[in-house]
């Protein structure tokens, strides 16, 4: 947390202007152009503002029958509009606070909407940036941060950006309104201005520490207890039966009151100026009126000037502190939005074109040359230099000791897991050393996987076969002749709704069995091309997993299946068996096949 701080304090003025440009490149067309609409219309509505206060000396020389003093008529003379507030009875100076009501609200509405919209748009984008990133990135990353990342992150960059849009509407504001009254009275414009901006400079000085402080704390925390909220419902079982609820709280409670404090550092400091500059700015006014005899001598010109400045100051009042609030907030989110631009800018996605789903049918072999290859951040390969080779249709066991390596080398096969060194080829066709990632897309749409732990969504039957397809898109034909080869159809069909029941969320409502056939069913929906099954008949009956694969065998053609599994019951359909055995691979024929 101390090195982030001593970071945060090179973020000067103008490098959090480039991080908020930075924010802006991301941003589509559509978006870009709402940013411009949005800050033209802050403009105009600083500009009518400044006539709406100008205009009020006029109206206060007529509302007391008084006459046009000196300060008034050089007013009346530089803008001639004003004439019209005498001449319409008042009705010109009604209109432009209606206009200038309006625009103000109107200029509010652009901040939200602006502010949710590019909000969305980044949202969208880090979803996706995130789910494209590499496979290792997914089986090495932390979920946690993840979700922090699509949750915190991109609430306090929607905080950023909104208090970005204010801070810029209310500096309009500002300069417009001291720019009049520097034509009004520029004596008392700059003894006001140089008293509130000196507060301003002493709280903000005091004040910027600890909001970042207190932000980053909230950050971090907001990881930490979502990490705990994470590990305590995954372990529930565990947590329940050993009664460590107490840990739990006692982390929980740590870790909250932390967000806690830091919300309410963050929420004090960044309002408490208002209150201080109003009672500021009241004494400016009683300054201003006491010693008015020392700025002009015309006794004239002190009612319309000082009924000006009251309105001048009432409206720059909000302004100053909005201001003040901005720049406190953009300080804060500095860190969860830098964050967000890091994802953004991560240029090693695995995927180039989302539309592509062109299936490569495997049509001789697949081989594997001289591959080494070893996990992240670890200095010794997990396989050195192996050599072997499946045939279409080949039936494959992956055989070796618990963590040695075998789903690693199916991640390999499937074009999930890059080799560091050595090729793979299917068909004669290198899969990695490909300048286009069409071929490695193609080959892994014709793939499907059914893996230890299948994951099923809160949906009906149909959905959970035809994973990640649109509703619209989806065979029930297919569906159902999946669910048959899979041996699950009776079961689909002994519910009241049978394939539009539901399944609750990670398949809670069903037996080990039952989701490992469903997972079957739904790698059969996908591919007929190439299956590989991890350990994905570990919870069925011998009768029933030989019947599956007899319905395989049978009614898919020349499919190439790849077994990881430690049952030999399973391992008698294989023809073929890799053997890893250190960091090799050692291949062998099933003589009883």
């Amino acid at each position: 947390m101390n090195k982030s701080a001593n970071n945060s304090k090179k973020l000067n003025f103008r490098k959090t202007f480039y991080l908020l440009f930075s924010l802006y490149k991301f941003l589509d067309i559509e978006t870009k152009k709402k940013v411009l609409i949005t800050f033209f219309f802050m403009i105009i509505s600083a500009l009518f503002e400044s006539i709406s206060i100008l205009a009020v000396m006029p109206l206060i020389s007529n509302l007391f029958g008084l006459p046009q003093s000196k300060v008034v008529l050089e007013q009346t003379q530089k803008f001639p509009f004003l004439n019209f507030i005498d001449q319409s009875n008042y009705i010109f100076f009604i209109f432009l606070i209606i206009i200038s009501g309006l625009l103000k609200t109107f200029d509010l509405f652009n901040c939200t909407q602006l502010s949710v919209q590019a909000t969305h748009n980044l949202s969208k984008k880090t979803y996706l940036t995130i789910l494209k990133r590499p496979y290792y990135f997914h089986v090495y990353g932390e979920i946690s941060e993840v979700i922090a990342t699509l949750t915190t992150y991109i609430r306090d960059t929607h905080e950023l950006i909104y208090s970005f849009l204010r801070f810029f509407s209310s500096i309009f504001i500002l300069i417009s309104l001291i720019i009049t009254l520097f034509l009004v009275d520029i004596k008392i414009t700059l003894f006001s201005f140089i008293i509130i901006s000196i507060v301003y400079f002493l709280v903000g000085s005091y004040t910027k520490i600890k909001l970042f402080q207190s932000s980053t704390l909230q950050v971090v925390s907001s990881n930490q207890q979502t990490k705990l909220v994470q590990e305590s419902l995954i372990s529930i079982r565990e947590l329940k039966i050993w009664n460590a609820y107490k840990l739990f709280i006692k982390n929980f409670t740590k870790i909250d009151w932390n967000i806690r404090t830091s919300q309410r550092t963050r929420m004090f400091y960044a309002s408490f100026p208002r209150y201080l500059i109003e009672t500021v700015g009241i004494l400016i006014i009683a300054v201003v009126c006491i010693f008015y005899k020392d700025f002009y001598s015309d006794a004239l010109n002190i009612i319309p000037v000082i009924g000006t400045f009251v309105l001048a100051i009432q409206r720059l009042l909000p302004s100053f502190n909005q201001i003040y609030q901005g720049w406190s907030y953009i300080s804060s989110f500095k860190y969860s939005t830098l964050r967000i631009i890091e994802i953004l800018s991560d240029k090693t996605s695995d995927v180039r074109d989302l539309n592509f789903k062109k299936k490569y049918k495997l049509k001789s072999f697949i081989e594997f040359k001289n591959l080494t290859f070893k996990y992240p951040k670890s200095e010794n390969p997990i396989f050195d230099k192996i050599n072997f080779k499946i045939n279409k249709g080949d039936i494959v066991a992956i055989r070796g000791k618990s963590g040695i390596g075998k789903s690693t080398l199916a991640d390999l096969i499937s074009g999930m897991l890059i080799p560091d060194n050595g090729e793979i080829f299917i068909d004669g066709k290198s899969l990695n050393n490909n300048k286009s990632n069409k071929f490695l897309l193609s080959w892994r749409c014709s793939l499907a996987y059914v893996s230890q732990n299948i994951y099923f969504m809160k949906g009906t039957f149909i959905e959970n076969i035809a994973f990640g397809i649109n509703h619209e898109d989806i065979s029930f034909e297919r569906v159902r002749y999946v669910s048959k080869l899979a041996m699950i159809d009776d079961f689909i069909n002994s519910n009241p709704e049978n394939y539009y029941a539901t399944v609750f969320e990670n398949g809670k409502n069903l037996s080990g069995g039952q989701r490992q056939r469903l997972g079957i069913a739904r790698a059969l929906y996908h591919s007929d091309n190439m299956l590989i099954f991890d350990e994905a008949t570990s919870a069925l009956d011998p009768l029933t997993e030989e019947k599956i694969f007899n319905n395989i065998f049978s009614s898919v053609r020349d499919i190439t299946l790849l077994l990881i599994s430690h049952n030999p019951n399973t391992l008698k359909y294989c023809n073929k068996f890799l053997e890893i055995k250190g960091k090799r691979i050692i291949q062998k024929l099933n003589s009883t096949s």
